[in-house]
This record gives C-alpha cells, structure tokens and sequence, in this order.
C-alpha cells in the first residue's frame, strides 16, 4: 500500500444525525466494502473530492466560454 501525504487535520463537526447515520453505515460492512469506505475519514474525502471536481469543471467551462 502506499503512503499518501495529507495536508493539516481538518475538523469537521457533524450533526448527530449525520453521526447516527454514519455509524449505522459502518456497521454494515459488505455496503462499505462496494463502496470503499473504509473510515469516516475516507468517506468525507470521497464526497468532498467530487464537489471539488464539480468546482474545478465549472471554473473551466467559465474559463473556455
């Protein structure tokens, strides 16, 4: 496995809901396992990465238009 370099620890603070639902996810290993979620940590990621490309597409499109 390789070694990722991170930037400095973000805190994020969820509401409990948010926690409730997450924890109930984790207990459910063979949906996390499809998905590639293996922490909490890698799901904020994944779903920040995406808004994150969203962003990068539409600052793109503004650029060539």
């Amino acid at each position: 496995m390789r070694h990722r370099k991170y930037a400095h620890p973000t805190q994020v603070r969820l509401f409990t809901s948010q926690e409730q639902v997450i924890n109930e996810m984790f207990r459910d290993k063979q949906y996390c396992l499809e998905k590639g979620y293996y922490s909490t940590s890698d799901l904020i990621r994944n779903s920040l990465n995406e808004k994150l490309k969203d962003y990068e597409m539409h600052t793109f499109r503004k650029s060539v238009s």
